[in-house]
């Protein structure tokens, strides 16, 4: 991917980017839905906004779109994604990828937290890159410190639209 650079935000790692996205999209009384298994820094994230964190089952350590849809109400601010998971490796497809989209309320922005792609090797792997391309509410955020072993120095970027780049 070519990825135009007004598009890029870089932060102390992706933690930083996911507190980012969370004081530009959460109120207190708002809400985030993620996976039951989530990565830790989603809560803490819509916690410190005063958020509440709802989670969605996942059968098998495998997020259902359907399962997160059903936690989406009009307070729903985020809805954040591991692609893949970590440990478990278990991923979205594209095609669940846009189904979930497109049943989110413009307002709601996806964030699909790739930190692990490089390690993904299903053919059903999307980042999301596209999808994030093509709409107004999709953020991919991604790190070096799992490929480059950079965990010290705590590299992470975020591509998403100019608008909530700007904020």
């Amino acid at each position: 991917f070519r990825l135009p650079p007004e598009n890029l935000v870089f932060g102390c790692g992706s933690d930083e980017l996911i507190h980012l996205i969370a004081q530009v999209f959460l109120e207190p009384g708002d809400n985030i839905v993620q996976g039951e298994y989530a990565f830790g820094a989603y809560g803490i994230a819509a916690r410190a906004c005063q958020a509440e964190v709802r989670s969605a089952p996942e059968p098998r350590f495998r997020l259902e779109v359907d399962g997160l849809l059903e936690l989406v109400d009009e307070r729903t601010g985020l809805v954040f994604i591991t692609q893949p998971a970590n440990p478990t490796g278990t991923l979205l497809t594209a095609e669940e990828l846009r189904r979930l989209h497109a049943a989110l309320p413009p307002s709601v922005a996806l964030v699909i937290d790739a930190a692990y792609c490089e390690f993904a090797d299903d053919p059903h792997f999307d980042i999301g890159l596209t999808l994030a391309q093509e709409v107004e509410n999709v953020i991919v955020t991604r790190t070096f410190s799992k490929l480059h072993g950079l965990a010290a120095l705590r590299v992470g970027w975020a591509y998403a639209p100019i608008p909530i780049i700007d904020a």
